[in-house]
């Protein structure tokens, strides 16, 4: 799948669990909690579950730790394989 296919399917996704009128190609560089799209916890627990059964991966652990915040271009880099 490609990358602008993987993005389009996310921010499908990010508008079904957080609706927003904000370009939504600009959502893609933002961090997902505070500072940036700022999700509630249960945004971001509905938003990460629902792409990873979207796509059939598991972010592992080292995925959300010590690197700062995760971006929606994270998530996808993660997804293509260009992380």
């Amino acid at each position: 799948m490609t990358q602008a296919a993987v993005e389009e399917k996310i921010l499908a996704i990010l508008a079904r669990v957080a609706p927003r009128p904000a370009e939504r190609t600009a959502l893609l560089g933002k961090p997902l909690g505070n500072g940036g799209l700022g999700l509630d916890s249960l945004a971001v627990v509905e938003f990460v579950t629902s792409t990873e059964a979207t796509f059939d991966v598991e972010f592992p652990d080292e995925f959300w730790t010590g690197k700062g915040p995760v971006t929606v271009s994270d998530m996808v880099d993660y997804i293509t394989g260009t992380n």
